[in-house]
């Protein structure tokens, strides 16, 4: 959700589907690790709501750009 939020505001389409494999990857890894679908709607739901909040404080570009730029460093 977030993703197809910040969409307009990553970069272009190949940093959007680098992202989106990324994504893929990670939650492949997650789900072999034990993760259930519980746990990635819950952190769904955070993400989105922090998200969310971020883009009514500074604006969608601002806070897409926040947000991009700590999945970069995580």
């Amino acid at each position: 959700m977030a993703l197809t939020q910040c969409a307009p505001y990553i970069g272009g389409f190949s940093d959007a589907q680098a992202l989106k494999e990324e994504r893929e990857r990670d939650l492949e890894r997650a789900r072999s690790l034990g993760a259930t679908d519980a746990m990635f709607s819950e952190a769904t739901t955070l993400v989105t709501s922090q998200l969310n909040g971020a883009i009514i404080l500074v604006g969608a570009r601002d806070a897409c750009s926040m947000f991009v730029s700590a999945l970069g460093a995580a």
